[in-house]
């Protein structure tokens, strides 16, 4: 039993060896796949769209429902002032969807103000991240 456990390596090793030489070779053609989703992501920052209530607490922005803006600039270059930042972009273009899903066309008698915020992680070493709150746009919304 033990013998067989020692020789399992080598087969193991083929088939993954195999498999990096092929996905080399073909791309990311299915079932093979050389990863490049990861070959171009920053690891030095990150950024999320969040709400901001008026006594400074941060929320995700689906906790709130018939959002009301003077503007809205969702466009990651809005918010470029202290440099470069990392954003994915299927997460963007959710929140921009949900936030045109629910907006109301007409003020709300139980909405509150908050500010849609860019909350930008800078991540330098071993230490907590630097935090920078960047507002995209001052809204009345309604707590869900």
């Amino acid at each position: 039993m033990s013998r067989a456990r020692d020789d399992a390596w080598f087969p193991a090793f083929c088939v993954l060896a195999g498999y990096v030489v092929i996905a080399q070779g073909l791309g990311s053609l299915y079932p093979f796949s050389t990863f490049e989703m990861y070959a171009g992501a920053s690891t030095h920052s990150a950024s999320r769209l969040l709400a901001r209530d008026a006594g400074g607490g941060m929320h995700e922005i689906r906790e709130f429902d018939g959002y009301r803006c003077g503007s809205l600039d969702l466009q990651p270059a809005s918010c470029r002032s202290g440099g470069e930042y990392y954003t994915i972009g299927y997460v963007e273009r959710e929140a921009g969807e949900y936030l045109a899903s629910h907006s109301a066309a007409s003020a709300v008698s139980d909405a509150h103000p908050v500010d849609l915020v860019r909350r930008i992680w800078r991540f330098h070493g071993a230490g907590k991240p630097a935090v920078e709150d960047c507002v995209v746009a001052s809204c009345d919304a309604v707590a869900r």
